[in-house]
């Protein structure tokens, strides 16, 4: 007994010694904020990393916009471009880009499934269930679209997934995936190719008669591309150029074409048409041999009218780095003329401003 109270004695000013404490303390509280860390720093990534692929997709509905996205080597570009901004964050990462054409935007914002009847009630078309095929592209869609980069009216669903093992091992503490997924996704319909195949069904007439244009009917094709570019403001920072292409002489025995009309809108008036002028006699508007770049030509076919049309923008991004730089982006496309037309003239009995170039 007197060796056990000399015991308490010598320790009770232990009891109070307070030495040591805080390494304790951290040894309890250091794992905790360490697991706590680490999922800052995974949830931070991840958000960076969806905030970046957002910007390149939303780069490439740009791009898309005003170059021919039709074009399987513009798409290769456009789609190397996302690759390599998402592998400079993750060069381990798995990129996966898909593209589904619908009829409009809002078929593409909606993503509604195609109707059917749903006899086993599973939530899906299956087992030879009916359907209505509203795409015609013979097969049941949950989402409404087909697959690819569509035509030339078509709303494209531009959608990128990446996948990438986790930066910090997190996983081995909590649980969960090993990787990372991120995805984003813009919808795409370019401006050129939309504008000449608009171009080449204006008209007012019967089925009886030729169709007959005025400047408000080319006012109206010019305001849809405006509005189709958004927040690009096309006519703020570039110019739209279209041209009618038509035979020299009826029937086209010499296989020569002239420009007869042309119409530009935009506040960069520095872009000119490229492919000849009708206001710079130094061009060749008459006698060619057809429009636009050497080898790429297009020509009119005897008694109608080809529109060929020419879209300048200055980019100029964000933040500019290699992947995304300031410039200028330049496309043309072209469509024939496939109702009858009158082509004697533009009539314009509304006085109507004219798009002068």
């Amino acid at each position: 007994m007197m060796r056990f109270r000399s015991f308490l004695l010598r320790a009770r000013p232990l009891a109070r010694d307070a030495r040591g404490v805080t390494v304790v303390e951290f040894a309890i509280v250091a794992p905790v904020m360490g697991l706590f860390l680490l999922g800052g720093f995974d949830i931070a990534h991840t958000l960076y990393m969806r905030a970046v692929l957002q910007g390149i997709v939303q780069k490439t509905a740009r791009d898309s916009t005003l170059e021919d996205s039709g074009d399987p080597e513009v798409q290769s570009r456009l789609d190397g471009a996302v690759v390599a901004q998402a592998k400079a964050l993750a060069n381990n990462a798995v990129v996966a880009i898909t593209r589904r054409n619908y009829r409009t935007f809002s078929d593409a914002s909606a993503a509604r499934a195609e109707a059917w009847t749903d006899t086993d009630r599973n939530g899906t078309c299956n087992n030879g269930e009916p359907y209505e095929d509203a795409n015609q592209n013979g097969t049941w869609d949950k989402d409404g679209g087909n697959a690819g980069q569509g035509g030339a009216k078509d709303a494209v669903l531009y959608t990128v997934k990446v996948s990438y093992p986790r930066f910090f091992p997190i996983y081995n503490f909590i649980g969960g995936s090993r990787t990372t997924t991120v995805t984003a996704s813009t919808v795409l319909k370019n401006i050129a190719l939309h504008l000449a195949d608009n171009a080449s069904r204006i008209g007012t007439g019967s089925q009886l008669q030729a169709k007959t244009i005025s400047e408000i009917d080319i006012n109206d094709l010019l305001t849809g591309a405006q509005l189709q570019s958004g927040e690009l403001d096309l006519f703020t920072n570039g110019r739209v150029i279209i041209s009618d292409l038509e035979p020299m002489a009826n029937p086209n025995t010499s296989g020569k074409y002239k420009i007869v009309w042309q119409r530009c809108k935009g506040a960069v008036t520095g872009f000119s048409p490229q492919y000849g002028n009708l206001k710079d006699p130094t061009t060749t508007t008459s006698n060619m041999d057809g429009m636009g770049p050497q080898n790429r030509q297009v020509m009119a076919p005897d008694g109608g009218a080809t529109m060929y049309v020419e879209v300048y923008y200055n980019y100029k991004p964000l933040i500019r780095t290699s992947l995304t730089p300031a410039g200028t982006i330049s496309e043309i496309a072209s469509m024939m003329v496939r109702d009858r037309r009158d082509l004697s003239q533009i009539y314009n009995v509304e006085n109507a401003p004219k798009a002068a170039c």
